[in-house]
């Protein structure tokens, strides 16, 4: 079975991974980052509590590092859709990755 502070280290090589992909801008990159990171999820829900004091101190440094990875692809996303927004900015979906409101016209039409 698989340790705490390895099973985070393997959500954070994942998530490094999924940055690198993100970063090339290729869909199909980021689809094919995205399945190691769902299986070092799985194992980490798996993964017991740490068993010594050492273990606890691994996994309290892995959790930092699975933080700033995470941090990393989120600003990534970010900028993703803040470019998006400019390059088409009637998209069909907010930031969020929710259905975008119906934006209404900024002009008033008045009939006399």
């Amino acid at each position: 079975m698989t340790t705490l502070p390895d099973a985070l280290t393997a959500v954070e090589s994942a998530l490094e991974g999924l940055s690198v992909a993100m970063s090339t801008g290729q869909p199909d990159a980021v689809l094919s980052a995205e399945e190691p990171l769902a299986e070092a999820v799985r194992h980490l829900l798996a993964a017991p509590p740490p068993a010594s004091e050492d273990d606890r101190d691994r996994a309290i440094a892995a959790i930092r590092a699975v933080r700033l990875a995470l941090l990393k692809c989120q600003l990534l996303g970010r900028a993703s859709a803040g470019l998006q927004h400019v390059v088409a900015p009637q998209s069909a979906y907010t930031t969020t990755g929710y259905g975008a409101p119906a934006r209404r016209s900024v002009t008033l039409e008045a009939r006399t």
